[in-house]
């Protein structure tokens, strides 16, 4: 679809609106009274959330590439039908299909003057059946207002089941690593993947001082960001999720990244609903599988 057929049939002035990059990336953009937000076609990919009177809650970095086949740098990119590399396969692409794929506007509304609803999918093709060999729809519905929720529902619309991984990749805007931390997640032990993997457990909040990519095991628990530096408080919420990452690549990793800062570590964090490691999803032909994550930001009085 032409970004004027999308307008013709999908905006709603004032509120949910279509917007083209100068790479041609189309944009749906959301505003209400509430709150404004974005979503890229490119990846079905949340790339705002700004709460009135707020500085962002949903950060991407400044180096990011807009360009077909990459992935956004920030923002939340859907990691699926695996998270991180394939499981059998390096030559697949990391993290999955979804995350560089087009997806199509399927639905928009708007609700109240405060909430605002727009659904993505995107569909098996010819080329996403040669990488993985499933029929499926992968709906995407993100609610903007006083909160920002999204929630991914894979269906399997083949004759054979699928087994899948992913993760709403979610970065977060924060004032530096110094002022926050997540709490949510004492005694729940991790694999952390800068140590080969090895299983550890959590001792108290998570404060960011190292490279941190950790795979939370068998938790279904709520997290909460807490930034001093920003005054604010943000809550998120997960279903259909017993694992949850936390990522933070620090300053030799982000070095490496051509699409990340070199000083853009300390404002940002990854808390992401997922399944990972052991909880892998099994979904029949004619079943479904949903994921979500609800976030809450508030400033502190």
């Amino acid at each position: 679809m032409t970004i004027e057929t999308i307008k013709q049939q999908f905006e709603i002035p004032e509120h949910i609106t279509f917007s083209t990059s100068s790479d041609g990336f189309i944009f749906i953009d959301i505003e209400n009274s509430a709150a404004r937000a974005q979503v890229c076609l490119h990846g079905g990919h949340i790339t705002a959330f700004t709460p009135t009177d707020q500085s962002p809650v949903i950060w991407v970095s400044k180096h990011a590439v807009f360009k077909a086949g990459k992935a956004i740098r920030g923002g939340v990119p859907i990691c699926w039908p695996w998270f991180g590399d394939h499981p059998s396969d390096s030559s697949k692409p990391a993290h999955g299909i979804a995350r560089t794929a087009l997806w199509s506007v399927i639905h928009t509304e708007q609700v109240s003057p405060t909430l605002s609803i727009v659904k993505v999918q995107l569909t098996d093709t010819d080329a996403s059946r040669a990488i993985w060999p499933h029929a499926f729809n992968l709906t995407l519905s993100v609610s903007v207002g006083e909160k920002l929720a999204f929630s991914l529902t894979a269906e399997n619309t083949g004759n054979d089941s699928m087994t899948l991984s992913s993760a709403l990749h979610t970065y977060f805007n924060i004032s530096d690593t110094g002022k926050t931390s997540v709490s949510g997640l004492d005694s729940v032990e991790y694999l952390d993947k800068f140590d080969n993997g090895a299983k550890k457990p959590q001792s108290g909040d998570i404060v960011i001082t190292e490279p941190t990519d950790r795979v939370y095991l068998n938790t279904t628990s709520d997290c909460t960001i807490k930034d001093s530096g920003f005054n604010r408080t943000i809550q998120v919420e997960k279903a259909g999720s017993q694992t949850t990452v936390v990522w933070n690549p620090w300053a030799e990793n982000a070095a490496k990244m051509g699409d990340f800062g070199d000083d853009e570590y300390p404002t940002m964090i990854c808390v992401e609903a997922a399944n990972a490691a052991d909880d892998i999803i099994e979904v029949a032909p004619g079943g479904s599988h949903t994921i979500s994550q609800t976030i809450t930001s508030t400033t502190n009085s």
